[in-house]
């Protein structure tokens, strides 16, 4: 069993009966991650103090770049910021795309940072995705291209439409409405 399967075992229902929840920031350039760093971003970010129970904490960061596990009262969270390409073979990946800015998006970039949620913590009412997209936008350097939902299958353009609608409470809606008309082959 690796590393990922046996910390996703931790948390009860197994890959198969789960859909992921995850979104994935597509960058132009690696983004320089660290525990430090990613403290203050969450701490601002969900106005918490994380690690300030001591040894007695309840929400904490935990991992190096270029993984990290995050513990907070909604959910534990993998943060993951990878200075490669998120597609395995970027061009089969850009060829079954018809708009061409995101096409383009695929092609060029060349690294990526993602939230994805391992478990929820008891019977939260809250939507996992409003944590991630909080987080995310926090996250997000200027460099970013788009924003990726894998179990949604679905990619969108990053712009500042984008961006605030991951602070919302319905994050997921960002790949409702489009701001660009599509642009497409011909």
């Amino acid at each position: 069993m690796g590393l990922w399967s046996w910390i996703k075992s931790l948390f009860g229902k197994k890959d198969a009966e789960r859909p992921m929840v995850s979104l994935v920031l597509l960058l132009n350039e690696p983004r320089y991650l660290d525990a430090d760093m990613l403290t203050q971003i969450v701490n601002r970010t969900f106005d918490v103090d994380l690690g300030a129970g001591g040894d007695e904490a309840v929400e904490f960061i935990i991992g190096e770049a270029p993984v990290f596990i995050l513990q907070l009262r909604q959910g534990t969270f993998n943060v993951l910021s990878f200075p490669k390409p998120y597609f395995d073979d970027v061009q089969a990946a850009a060829k079954g795309v018809k708009e061409l800015r995101l096409r383009k998006v695929i092609q060029e970039h060349q690294a990526w940072l993602s939230v994805d949620l391992l478990g929820q913590v008891g019977e939260t009412e809250e939507d996992p995705y409003r944590v991630i997209g909080k987080l995310l936008a926090a996250l997000a350097p200027e460099d970013t291209l788009a924003l990726l939902w894998p179990t949604g299958q679905q990619l969108r353009v990053w712009d500042a439409q984008v961006e605030e609608g991951l602070r919302q409470d319905k994050p997921l809606g960002v790949f409702e409405s489009m701001s660009m008309v599509p642009v497409v082959e011909v």
